[in-house]
């Protein structure tokens, strides 16, 4: 664990070392959380240029019945 790299903090103060591993995990949750945004939004898009190139497809070679 980083805590035994800081021993000088834990000697001073613990309370120092319990914030800043709180708040370590508070910023891996909101890394994880813009990451899966942007992943969906890649997504997203990637769908609707499938779906685009179908109704493009589509027009330049209409089915004949």
């Amino acid at each position: 664990m980083a805590v035994e790299l800081l021993p000088r903090v834990l000697e001073q103060s613990p309370m120092v070392a319990i914030v800043g591993f709180g708040a370590g995990i508070v910023v891996m949750f909101g890394f994880r959380a813009v990451g899966e945004r942007a992943e969906r939004r890649r997504a997203e898009r990637g769908l609707t240029g499938v779906r685009l190139a179908g109704v493009v497809d589509q027009q330049a070679h209409p089915r004949s019945a």
